[in-house]
C-alpha cells in the first residue's frame, strides 16, 4: 500500500498527519506535524493522544505477520526525538518502529544506497477476513513511504511490489 492511500485518518492531539509530495519511492509520503510536537513512546497514551493512520485490508489467511514499512531516510533532529512510529493490527498492541541508524554502519550504508529505510514489525492476523493496520506517530518528521503486509510469499527484493489496488 502506499501510505497516503489510508482508509482513515485520525489527528492527535498535538499533531496530524499530513502529505508530502515529490519525494519518496512513491513521489507522496506522509508525515506527521509539526515538528516542535513531543514525542511519546508510552504505547498506551499513543494510542490516546498520537495521530493514527488505518488502512483496511483483507486476507484470506490468519498466522503471524510482518508488517513492513518503508520510510524516507531522516535523522533524529535533535536528542530526545527520533525516527518512529508505531504499528498494530486490529486491537493488538502498538509495536515500535525505529528507522533511527547511527554512523556509517552497515545498515545505513545498505539505506542510502537504496534512498529508504525499511524495518518490519511482527503482528498476528487471527482470522481471515477484514482487518485494520493502525500507523501511529511516535515522533515527528517521520516519512512513511510504503506499507507490505507480508503473509508469507514475499522474496525481499530492493523496491516493494506495486500497490493493491482497491477494486
Amino acid at each position: 500500500m502506499n501510505a497516503e492511500n489510508y482508509t482513515r485518518k485520525q489527528a492527535g492531539n498535538e499533531s496530524d498527519w499530513q502529505l508530502f509530495e515529490g519525494i519518496g519511492y512513491t513521489n507522496k509520503v506522509i508525515t506527521a506535524l509539526p515538528r516542535n510536537t513531543t514525542p511519546n513512546v508510552n504505547l498506551e497514551t499513543i494510542k490516546a493522544n498520537s495521530p493514527v493512520l488505518e488502512y483496511d485490508f483483507y486476507t484470506f489467511n490468519f498466522r503471524e505477520v510482518a508488517v513492513n514499512l518503508r520510510a524516507v531516510l531522516t535523522h533524529a533532529p535533535h536528542a530526545g526525538i527520533g525516527v518512529r512510529c508505531a504499528v498494530a493490527i486490529d486491537d493488538a498492541s502498538p509495536v515500535l518502529v525505529d528507522f533511527q541508524t547511527l554512523g556509517r554502519s552497515d545498515e545505513w550504508k545498505e539505506n542510502a544506497l537504496k534512498k529508504a529505510s525499511v524495518k518490519a514489525a511482527k503482528q498476528i492476523v487471527d482470522r481471515a477476513g477484514k482487518h485494520t493496520l493502525k500507523i501511529w506517530m511516535v515522533d515527528p518528521g517521520v516519512l512513511i513511504d510504503q506499507v507490505l503486509i507480508d503473509l508469507g510469499g514475499w522474496k525481499k527484493s530492493y523496491a516493494f511490489p506495486k500497490e493493491t489496488a482497491k477494486k
